[in-house]
């Protein structure tokens, strides 16, 4: 017959773990998901659809069509422009245009002189600094 086992009894054939390479199979999985980066809709099967997080115009239909919202359709508003004298693009017959790169001392005016001795001596000097002329310094 039968051997009868309390319920709580554990047998040491329950003890036994894994097989070491079992183991080692599902690291080998989880380290082979965690180098995949974000999947693009190029890697899955030949249903899977991803998209490009474009909202949707509409909805598909249960025969298959699909109906447009045209609440969902963006509506581009443009102003009247025609008497702008503005165009869109740059001949190329525009002459170059070149300006001396500006440095940091002509954006920033420089502090002026600490000393009571020099500051006494001379008047104050005008700066010759961008923003010491766009102040009228």
């Amino acid at each position: 017959g039968g051997h009868y086992t309390p319920p709580n009894t554990i047998h040491a054939c329950t003890l036994h773990s894994a097989p070491l390479s079992k183991m080692l199979g599902v690291v080998a999985a989880i380290a082979r998901g965690a180098r995949r980066g974000v999947m693009s809709s190029k890697q899955g099967n030949k249903h899977y659809y991803k998209g490009k997080g474009a909202r949707p115009t509409g909805f598909h239909t249960r025969k298959g069509g699909y109906l447009i919202d045209p609440r969902r359709v963006a509506h581009i508003v443009a102003p009247d422009l025609t008497a702008c004298e503005l165009r869109p693009y740059v001949s190329y017959k525009t002459p170059l245009v070149t300006a001396k790169p500006t440095t940091p001392e002509e954006l920033i005016q420089p502090p002026a002189a600490q000393t009571s001795a020099a500051s006494e001596s001379k008047p104050a000097k005008q700066s010759s600094s961008f923003l010491g002329k766009l102040l009228g310094n």
